[in-house]
This record gives structure tokens, sequence and C-alpha cells, in this order.
């Protein structure tokens, strides 16, 4: 081939051959946790999936070992890697074209600070595809944890695997590793993979690459979103990993999250995807993920705003000991709906909506609150004591249109207003016995309360003057008119009950206003 005509490879692998013995030698953990060739989930690969290899006594495992051992000395499977050094070259060439205040140039230090951690505990290669291959087929076979049989589960015949020794053919359906001799043993050792190790390229593009060669297993829009180098990715990634930076009251509080199976399964990074609805439904009050809006670096101060706020609601349910983190297995909430409603009920509090504004560190008993509310929902929920809001469908009740339980079935904009509507009347039903029980500390001078005292309201009404809400500059005749005091900033959106935040309107402009 010419060397003056070629493709310029971005990404640039150079696949060579590998035995299995010598592939598994190299992954293999030390007493530190630390290989020659070692995984890095954060950003660089996706999360293990155990359960999915494990389901029916570990069947896609076997099933795997046997198109493994019966494809003889060679086999197709492919094992991609990149090399160590040459990410962290790339890294901090990036950096150095990065201005300080780009998220990306946060990320990229975050992985070299890890990659160098990594070097130094020997790590000489970056797994990009394979880790689940590695991890439970070939790593539990060779350890003695898992044994090879299989049966087509249509036809029923029995898969064996033959082994040649010496001119004679000995037939094996089922055998562990230790069971097999040590020419049996050999012939498994040596079988050869192709080993492909990432010789040059970008950062950017080894990401894609990850993406788009990881062994026919299909990414979900949010698996491949959360890899990118977004700001909302670097602070829920750091946040939920073992580094410096962590946020540990996030997986505290999600470990104990019920019913959290498909798109949200722990191993599709469904943590991640609670915790990037959170922060959006923060930002717009919308649950759905809209990723031109959560991965618009236009709006990054807004994103890790809501973050914050998000990370405080986390680290205010942890420190509620109450709720019994640390102790036992049980759901805290049964399900990721219930979290979602708790946090609407906690925005509500603090919004001073239903006529006392409670901030989360004024909350001294959070798991009363949230007693009452799941007392709510499981009367809500009881399709006998609760029969108004259910109908019979089929012969089956199912909840009726517009109700509570109706609106835990999705999370359009619809059903995310009803289930604020009812979480107001809910809380406004409850807030008196709250705060007569002390389930709230000492809310301010005013007890928190929305409402302006008749002392301040005599005084505002007394320098009266101007119509705050008259766009002619109308003025005011105490004496006249019938002299409304309002909010200038609205409590509920965190405006106070000073005289600097109260003005002077009349009747008719006032109640005129759309607020």
């Amino acid at each position: 081939m010419s060397q003056e005509n070629y493709i310029e490879a971005s990404a640039g692998f150079k696949p060579t051959k590998i035995s299995l013995k010598k592939l598994y030698d190299k992954y293999k953990s030390d007493k530190d946790g630390y290989a020659e060739i070692m995984v890095y989930s954060v950003w660089l690969q996706r999360l293990k999936q155990e359960s999915k290899w494990k389901m029916n006594e570990w069947l896609k495992a076997r099933s795997y070992l046997y198109r493994l051992f019966s494809s003889g000395e060679e086999s197709k499977t492919t094992f991609t890697v990149v090399a160590i050094d040459l990410l962290i070259i790339r890294l901090k060439e990036r950096i150095e074209f990065l201005s300080p205040d780009q998220v990306i140039g946060n990320i990229f230090k975050m992985m070299i600070d890890d990659l160098e951690v990594m070097k130094s505990g020997g790590c000489k290669l970056i797994l990009l595809d394979g880790q689940n291959r590695l991890e439970y087929p070939l790593k539990r076979f060779f350890n003695g944890d898992l044994s090879f049989h299989l049966t087509n589960p249509i036809t029923n015949e029995i898969k064996t695997i033959n082994f040649v020794i010496d001119g004679q053919v000995f037939e094996k359906a089922s055998f562990n590793w230790d069971d097999l001799s040590d020419k049996e043993q050999t012939l498994i050792e040596n079988i050869q993979v192709v080993f492909a190790v990432g010789t040059e390229g970008e950062i950017d593009e080894f990401i894609e690459d990850l993406i788009d060669d990881n062994s026919g297993e299909h990414w979900n829009d949010f698996e491949r979103s959360i890899t990118s180098l977004r700001t909302i990715c670097y602070l829920v990634n750091s946040s939920l990993s073992s580094r410096k930076g962590n946020v540990p009251e996030f997986k505290q509080v999600l470990d104990r999250v019920g019913s959290l199976t498909g798109a949200y399964h722990p191993e599709k990074k469904g943590l991640n995807k609670i915790l990037c609805e959170l922060i959006q439904f923060d930002y717009n009050g919308n649950f759905r993920l809209d990723y031109e809006v959560i991965l618009d670096e236009t709006k990054r101060d807004l994103i890790t705003k809501s973050f914050e706020n998000v990370k405080t609601f986390f680290q205010t349910l942890a420190k509620e000991d109450r709720f019994n983190w640390t102790k036992g297995t049980q759901n805290v909430f049964e399900t990721k709906e219930m979290l979602r409603n708790f946090y609407i009920l906690l925005q509500t509090l603090q919004s001073g909506e239903c006529g006392y504004t409670v901030p989360l560190d004024k909350i001294d008993i959070l798991k009363t609150v949230y007693d009452d509310f799941a007392k709510f929902d499981n009367h809500k929920r009881n399709r006998e004591k609760n029969s108004s809001e259910f109908e019979k469908v089929n012969g089956t009740l199912v909840p009726k249109p517009n109700t509570w339980i109706w609106a835990q079935k999705d999370i359009r904009p619809e059903q995310i207003e009803l289930r604020k509507k009812e979480i107001v009347k809910f809380v406004s039903a409850n807030i008196e016995r709250w705060k007569s029980t002390h389930v709230f500390a000492r809310l301010g001078d005013d007890g928190g309360r929305n409402e302006v005292t008749s002392q301040r309201r005599q005084e505002v009404i007394l320098n009266a003057d101007e119509d705050i809400y008259s766009a002619f500059g109308q003025g005011l005749n105490r004496f006249v008119d019938e002299i409304h005091v309002d909010h200038r900033h609205q409590f509920g959106r965190g405006g106070s009950n000073e005289v600097e935040n109260l003005g002077q309107t009349t009747d008719a402009s006032n109640l005129a206003r759309v607020k």
C-alpha cells in the first residue's frame, strides 16, 4: 500500500492476538484492586451488567463459554483497550487549549487524576470493550466459580466441547476448570482472541468508539448522554463515583429506593438518570429528560444551581436518623415515584405556597412528614377505602383519570401538575399540625407565616403615595382609595414580609394583576 495515500485515523486501533490465559492474567486484580488492564466506568465504560449475565443460572455466561471454546484455536471475539499513557497525554494536551471556566476542562482534570492513581497501581491499559465477558464468563470460569454445561432451550440438545488429545477425542458436556487435565487446560488457555489496542486518537473519539462498539449491547439514550462532556454529566458522574468530591448521600438514599428496573436499573446507570431527572425538574418543572435542555452548556450556571438544590434534598434526607439508613435493607421509598413526590412536597414547603415558608434546615422531624405522606399515598391506593377514585374496566378496578394514582403512571406534564395540586392540598391540610407539634423548628419572627402583620400593613398604607402596579404612576389617597398591601417580590418565591418588600396599590390593580 502506498505510504502517501491513506485515511487518517481519528482513533487508531491495532488488532493483535492474545491468549485467553494471558488476557485473564492481565485483567486479574491484585490484593489492592489494581491490574494491568482496568476499567474506568465513570467515563470510559458502562457499568457491569451482572444481573443480565447471571439470569437462568448464568445461562448467558455459559453460552458465551460455549461459543468461545467451540471456536477452536482462534476466536473472533474482540477485546478493545487503550494505553493509559496515551489517554493521559491526550487529556493534558486538550486542557492547554481550554479556558478555566469550561466544564470539559474539569472533566479532563478529574480523568487525569483518576488515571494517574490507576497507573501508580500498575495499570497500563484501559478496557473499552469486553468488561462483562472478562468479568463473568472468563474470570468466574478460571476462578472455579462457573462450570460449563449448556442445553439448547429449543431442541434440548446437550452442547459438548470436543478436546482432541494425542489424536483421541474427549467429548465433554460438563466440566469445571479444576476438573480438566493439564493438557485440556492448556488447550483452553491458548485459545487466541482479538486484542485491539488503541495507539492514537483523541479522548472524544475513544468515547464514541466505546459506545459504537460494545459487543452489540444496545446503549439507551441516557447511557449515551451521560458519557458526554457536559456540566450535568460531570456533576452527576463525579458525585456518584468513589473519587474525591463524591456525594455519599446520593447513593445512601438511592440504595433504599425500590423497583429500580429497566432503564432505571443501577447497572444501566439508573441512579445517574434519577439524579438528572430531579435536576431537570428543579430547573424547569419536568421530569421527562430533554437532552437538549440538560446538555445545554449556555445554561450550566442554572443547571449547577439545580444540582445543588437536589444535593441539599438528599443531604437533608440522609441527616434524618429516624429513616435508619445504615440499618437493614428495607426500602425507605417503595418506588422512585415516591422519591419524586417527596421532592415536590419539600419544594412546596419551601415555597410558602401553603401559608408557611419552611426551609429544609427548619424541618426537625422529617420522618413525620414522610410517614404522613406515605399514609396519604396508601389511602389513595386503597381500592375499598378510596373507591370513589377507582372504576371497573374489564372486571378490574383501575384508577380513574385525573386522580392521584392515575397521575403516578407517567411523568407527562399534565400528570405532574396534578401531582403538584394534590400535594399542595395534602400539605395545606397538615401544615398547621406539623407546626404545632414541633415538626418544624422556629420559623422566624413571623413564624414563617405568609402574611403581613396589621402593624406593618398600616405602616405601608400611611406612606402610600403611588400605585406600584399603575403604568402611569397613579397617585393614592388613603382617605379615598381602598388600598391593598402586596409583596413586590412574591412571598412564595422567596420574598420577605419586610417593609422594603411591601408596596401599596388599589384593590382593582391588585386583583387584576396576573401573579
